[in-house]
């Protein structure tokens, strides 16, 4: 019957596989080219054209076709010229996303990309709103079912692997250089299925749909104030804990020290902030209290990096500002300030709990967030 035979079936299913071929090649002559135009031509001295080649080569792609592609990188062929660009913007519910493409032409690329973002419930955010959640890390996918993953393992500590994941596939994650040099593969003869880049998104606090949390600290020896508030995707900010960490009086600093450190560190873990927004040293006449106060913060400071969390330090003029309008306000002005943003029923006591608070309130409307 006709339509039926052998042959159709042939055709038909060669057609889907020439057309999946073709798109991949289209991609791979793209990256070959844009890496032959950023680091020169030679193999040997650029890395990422090294690594773009025996991706092509692993994927069956004649010779001349990568030897066209570098001529036409470095300017020894005319072809279309493809240049490297990044956006960054926000999915629903704020997810943070960082957004890698290689294009001829970068207007029509950013039309495409706003209007794909908004189709979705997202948006398109600015240079450097989302790029510090992520790294970009080299990525090698090894068959779990040829190599045991004892072998894998220890060839991949060996070369100075950042992590291992292993399912029905090993994945190896390295730096980029390790990466384009790939000596422990050869080294073991391990065949890899695929090898490239990948941006990997780091841990510095939970991202959520209700928003995300900043924690505020106003730094002191005897009595450090401290607000966690959430603030929401529609800019939206409520309260969630306030309070004070009150050290031993009779105590030495180191000690006290150590007891900031810690209810600091029972912080964060407990609310896994996004952000730790922390009240700079005043510069008063007393020069010994300011060091003391120097000590403390740096605790705080100490355990907001240990945590891998974004720092913001503001100085207290600029805090008053942010929060009552003026550089000069009182604490009490602070406190009924912090009352009336948050709409709450009186103003958080002690005073230093209020400050606190304003340390946050001031990164919510001063620092960058998800949309």
């Amino acid at each position: 019957m006709a339509g039926h035979n052998k042959w159709s079936k042939i055709k038909r299913k060669k057609g889907v596989n020439d057309a999946k071929r073709g798109a991949l090649f289209t991609k791979l002559i793209r990256e070959i080219t844009v890496a032959a135009k950023e680091g020169g031509g030679s193999v040997e001295f650029n890395a990422r054209l090294r690594l773009a080649v025996d991706t092509a080569k692993a994927a069956s792609m004649p010779a001349e076709n990568i030897e066209r592609a570098i001529k036409k990188g470095t300017g020894e062929l005319e072809g279309v010229s493809y240049e490297e660009v990044t956006y960054e913007g926000y999915g629903p519910g704020g997810v943070a996303l960082y957004i890698e493409c290689l294009t001829d032409n970068t207007n029509r690329t950013v039309a495409d990309v706003r209007h794909s973002l908004s189709k979705c419930d997202g948006s398109l955010g600015t240079d450097g709103s989302v790029a510090w959640q992520f790294d970009r890390k080299g990525q090698i996918v090894i068959d779990a079912t040829r190599y045991t993953e004892e072998a894998v393992f220890e060839a991949a500590i060996e070369a100075g692997a950042e992590d291992v994941e292993r399912a029905t596939l090993i994945r190896w994650f390295c730096n980029e250089r390790e990466l384009a040099k790939r000596s422990a593969l050869r080294r073991n003869e391990f065949i890899s299925l695929e090898w490239g880049y990948r941006r990997s998104g780091s841990r510095r606090g939970d991202v959520t749909t209700d928003g995300v949390l900043v924690l505020g600290i106003d730094p002191g020896t005897a009595a450090t104030g401290y607000g966690v508030v959430r603030r929401s995707t529609d800019g939206r900010v409520v309260l969630v804990e306030c309070g004070v960490v009150r050290t031993s009086a009779k105590e030495g600093l180191p000690i006290r020290i150590r007891e900031i450190y810690d209810a600091i560190v029972d912080l964060i873990e407990r609310h896994r902030p996004h952000a730790v927004s922390v009240e700079e040293v005043f510069h008063g006449k007393n020069a010994q209290s300011a060091l003391k106060l120097g000590h403390a913060r740096g605790a705080i400071l100490l355990a907001a990096a240990h945590h891998d969390l974004i720092i913001a330090e503001y100085a207290p003029r600029q805090i008053k500002k942010a929060v009552v309008g003026t550089g000069n306000a009182s604490k009490d002005q602070v406190g009924f300030m912090v009352k009336q943003q948050l709409r709450l029923r009186e103003a958080p006591t002690p005073a230093d709990a209020a400050d606190g608070v304003a340390a946050a309130l001031c990164h919510c409307m001063m620092g960058s967030f998800p949309r």
